[in-house]
């Protein structure tokens, strides 16, 4: 019989024991009065019943005025039967509500759970802490109950236990019993007691979210973030999400990483579930839940979907988990992990209304983490251009990870950027990942400008610990940023020459026009790069080793004017034209190219040879 643990089945549970322990003893049956000598596994328990045969025990969370309840508020429970206990708190119900244990012998612990499940996922641990049901939220938790006793429930929302939402459980028939929660034995059981495990505590207003999705394909399957970073101490909600359109339900198991993080709680939109660790989460389909967490320990976890298949279709990836004060994060770390799709894209408007100048907004709050465009533009009826520059010690464009910044006519890759002009009727864009926590300051630095109230703040929230490396090339001699020679005022532009490198597109290939050019070293040069409108793709002038030995002034194109220490790559889009200022400072013979797919190869290549003059 499967309604009742026969001697025959103990001793089936004994073995299946043993199967995953050496020596585990022997269990004999209760009913002899003999005692039980080794704690049956929480699995064993699970495994052995027959979950067809489960007894359901519907509860309502129950609002009536100031009265509360759960109904009903007794439940008995024999021991070795199956049990789901479905909560349910109505869509009427004003408040969110737990079912938690009450007092020093926990419900919770005295079962074996096999999950708890929501209409959006299904939550796999050793043991559970507690639930709490949102309103209209419903849950269900499969368990066997193990150990004779009693047990209180209570909704630990301040007030609610004294409104009455109180209820008692008995196990019966399970005198003798003993259970085995399987706590892996390389949790730390002081994450448990963890301050921040409490919701008020202070990391979790600084917390940074990442969204992990389920990609299914025509014969693979993925992780839409198969490998990313997290820092130790940040706390992060982490969404996990498997789309309505999938047809399958996923696995997110990262089972060392799970015992290593401080859980504060998984989150869908019935529940949050509370738990010493997980160690699993299974998305249903359309299903969506939030790991509030603290990664806690440095080192690579991986993660895989565990459904029979799904790893061999490409369903896996890694957490690297960082001492973000060892280790700061690159920039092009920041700027490749986010998901460019959800950028938030910010109008600003440079306004000129009779003496008074300000940008519009003047204001701006950006999250750590997120990915942003800032659209700029100095309207046509505007008279004169205008710059959008960091002012003060804290430089804000040293504070976030710059993809690019964007014009009608090219785009422009720098380690970070100093300052962008705007011409009148020109519009730019900047791609950006706010890192670095703190205030910064906008200005035109254009005399007098500033001082008729053309000035900006910026905020950057939730950047606790960050670290950010600009990869600023170590070939790169840091006195060229303060060269005299990036002023315009200096004698070198006025003896200037001009020179124009066009990109020309025939039968099969691609080309530079001319593909080598001869500078000497300490003139000036306007080095016009041109893509003719006339041509079906864009290209880049990439020449990293020639841009990190040149005094930059700018890069001047018909909407704005870029200042950089130096350029990592200038790609130009069709029809678009920009020019570079720039004054060569060593010796040799560096090489250019596009670096576009096959580009190259069909011949677009050149090189620029840097000499002494005559």
């Amino acid at each position: 019989m499967r309604m009742r643990i026969s001697p025959l089945g103990l001793v089936a549970l004994a073995f299946a024991s043993a199967l995953t322990a050496c020596d585990r003893g022997t269990i004999t049956d209760p009913d002899l009065d003999d005692p039980v000598d080794t704690p049956v596994l929480a699995s064993a328990w699970i495994d052995f019943v027959n979950w067809d045969e489960r007894t359901i025990v519907n509860v309502s969370m129950v609002e009536n005025g100031s009265q509360l309840s759960y109904s009903p508020n007794t439940y008995t429970f024999e021991a070795g039967k199956p049990y789901v206990l479905r909560i349910t708190n109505s869509a009427f119900n004003e408040s969110k509500h737990y079912f938690s244990p009450s007092g020093l012998e926990s419900f919770f612990k005295a079962v074996a759970t096999r999950k708890v499940q929501t209409p959006a996922a299904e939550y796999k641990a050793p043991y559970f802490d507690a639930v709490e049901l949102k309103i209209g939220g419903v849950l269900e938790i499969y368990f066997v109950p193990v150990l004779a006793g009693e047990y209180g429930i209570v909704c630990t929302i301040p007030g609610h236990q004294s409104a009455g939402m109180t209820a008692s459980v008995t196990i019966t028939g399970g005198e003798g019993y003993r259970l085995d929660l399987e706590v892996a034995p390389d949790f730390n059981t002081a994450l448990a007691t963890d301050a921040r495990k409490s919701g008020s505590h202070e990391v979790w207003a600084s917390a940074v979210e990442r969204t992990v999705g389920m990609v299914e394909g025509a014969s693979t399957f993925t992780f839409d973030r198969g490998d990313f970073d997290l820092s130790v101490g940040v706390a992060y909600k982490l969404t996990l999400d498997n789309p309505a359109s999938n047809a399958s339900k996923h696995y997110y198991t990262a089972g060392k990483l799970y015992r290593t993080v401080v859980l504060l709680k998984a989150e869908d939109a019935n529940a949050e579930i509370k738990a010493p660790y997980l160690n699993a989460v299974e998305l249903l389909v359309g299903g969506s839940t939030t790991l509030f967490m603290v990664p806690t320990e440095v080192g690579s976890f991986d993660v895989v979907c565990t459904i029979a298949g799904h790893r061999e279709a490409g369903m896996t990836g890694s957490i690297t988990v960082v001492d973000p004060s060892a280790t700061p994060v690159t920039a092009s770390d920041w700027v490749d992990f986010v998901n460019w799709d959800e950028r938030t894209t910010i109008d600003v408007s440079m306004v000129e209304d009779g003496g008074k100048l300000s940008y519009s907004p003047n204001t701006f709050t950006f999250e750590a983490g997120k990915p942003y465009v800032l659209r700029i533009s100095n309207p046509a009826s505007n008279e004169s251009k205008h710059y959008f520059s960091p002012s003060g010690f804290e430089s804000f464009f040293q504070a976030v990870a710059t993809r690019k910044i964007q014009t009608v006519e090219a785009e422009y890759k720098a380690p970070y950027f100093d300052a962008v002009e705007l011409k009148i009727g020109g519009t730019l864009e900047i791609y950006f990942v706010p890192v670095l926590k703190g205030e910064y300051d906008i200005v035109c630095t254009i005399a007098g400008h500033e001082a008729a109230g053309m000035t900006g703040s910026v905020e950057i929230l939730w950047g606790d610990g960050y670290q950010l490396d600009l990869e600023v090339s170590p070939e790169f001699d840091a006195a060229l940023t303060t060269d005299a020679r990036r002023s315009g005022s200096h004698a070198v532009w006025t003896t200037a020459l001009d020179v124009t490198v066009g990109m020309a597109e025939g039968d099969g290939t691609y080309s530079f026009v001319p593909p080598t050019l001869e500078f000497t070293k300490g003139l000036g040069y306007r080095l016009k790069l041109d893509n003719p409108a006339g041509n079906s793709s864009k290209h880049y002038y990439t020449a990293p080793e020639l841009y990190r030995t040149v005094v930059l002034r700018k890069a001047d194109d018909d909407q704005a004017e870029i200042k950089a220490p130096y350029l990592k790559a200038v790609e130009l889009l069709i029809g678009g034209s920009t020019t570079l200022f720039i004054v060569p400072t060593e010796v040799g013979s560096f090489d250019v190219s596009c670096t576009i797919g096959l580009h190259s190869e069909l011949g677009m290549v050149g090189n620029l040879t840097v000499g002494t003059g005559p």
